[in-house]
């Protein structure tokens, strides 16, 4: 059973994406409390990877894409990995979001 996807739907007009408004706390382990992505005010306790992997697969019967990432590299592998059905309109969002943060860290 696949549980349904949730779209970024970014408007036409899309705002750059800003950087979390308040300082990210990492720990010896390796991981960071990260403001959570639907619930305001609530944090999770996230593993930082170094670096990540896609992969991908047609999912005709539901007219979207199934992608995949895991975090890590070849030389650290996390075993974190992350699946997300996401439409044509979605993966746009999700680009259009990534480029704005790469142009924000130009001046890093």
């Amino acid at each position: 059973m696949m549980i349904p996807s949730i779209d970024l739907l970014p408007p036409i007009e899309a705002e750059p994406i800003e950087p979390f408004s308040i300082p990210i706390l990492l720990d010896d382990d390796g991981r960071a409390w990260i403001p959570d992505g639907f619930r305001a005010g609530m944090f999770q306790l996230l593993p930082v990877c170094e670096g990540a992997a896609l992969g991908w697969a047609p999912v005709p019967e539901l007219n979207k894409a199934l992608i995949a990432v895991w975090g890590g590299n070849p030389f650290a592998p996390t075993g974190e990995a992350i699946a997300i059905a996401m439409s044509r309109r979605g993966l746009r969002g999700l680009i259009d979001g990534l480029i704005s943060i790469e142009r924000q860290m130009e001046g890093m």
